[in-house]
């Protein structure tokens, strides 16, 4: 870590730049050191995109998947508590997105190549995609209304798919370190997200009825 500025009449005045380097520097040898400066705007985008889609893109899918019974006979506008939550949920991560999609655009002011952009592309046009047959979706008693809870469940899981593959990618992109704690840090909190789905999913199971429990499988509940 470094400080430097000016000096006048060979005192030192008050530093005017700084300097930190990405890793270990053994200052007796000489070396070529990069900074690990990065830009508030590009923390800003993973920032964002990591609460869309390892908090509010999470919790509202967990809540649609699994907590349709919990506020039974309760309603909030007239829709069901679970659906409004998850909708709600869901509209943050969809504004995340989008947001950080614009950021990163806007700052590099081009393409800069590699996996982590065509990824980020991938996940925020398929946000719009899944949007628009929600709202256009058939009545509960409808006989396709399984298909579109079917392909509505698939999308979604393939969308948090994608979206956690960009946030890896991303964090390789930002992360010098020689231990890579951040990547770390984020597969341990997809494993712990991947352990509760299982534990809610094998509550649900227990709990249920065995053809109640395939719909659950398949996304083509309803409140119970």
């Amino acid at each position: 870590m470094l400080a430097f500025g000016p000096v006048n009449n060979g005192l030192m005045q008050v530093h005017t730049k700084t300097f930190i380097s990405s890793h270990k520097v053994d200052i007796f040898t000489p070396q070529l050191v990069s900074t690990s400066a990065i830009s508030p705007v590009i923390k800003a985008h993973g920032a964002l995109l990591l609460i869309g889609w390892m908090i509010t893109g999470s919790q509202g899918m967990l809540v649609a998947r699994y907590l349709k019974g919990v506020s039974r006979g309760h309603k909030v506008f007239g829709k069901d508590v679970w659906f409004v939550v998850h909708v709600s949920l869901m509209s943050v991560t969809l504004a995340a997105t989008t947001t950080a999609f614009i950021l990163s655009f806007s700052y590099a002011k081009n393409w800069s190549g590699g996996v982590h952009p065509v990824l980020g592309c991938i996940v925020t046009t398929l946000c719009v995609v899944q949007v628009l047959p929600a709202l256009l979706r058939c009545q509960v008693q409808h006989p396709l209304r399984v298909v579109f809870n079917f392909f509505h469940a698939f999308l979604a899981a393939l969308i948090k798919l994608l979206a956690v593959a960009a946030i890896f990618t991303g964090l390789k992109l930002i992360d010098s370190s020689a231990s890579q704690w951040l990547m770390k840090v984020m597969g341990g909190l997809l494993g712990w997200e991947a352990v509760f789905h299982t534990l809610l999913q094998v509550n649900t199971s227990c709990r249920l009825h065995p053809t109640e429990a395939a719909k659950v499988r398949r996304g083509d509940t309803r409140p119970v």
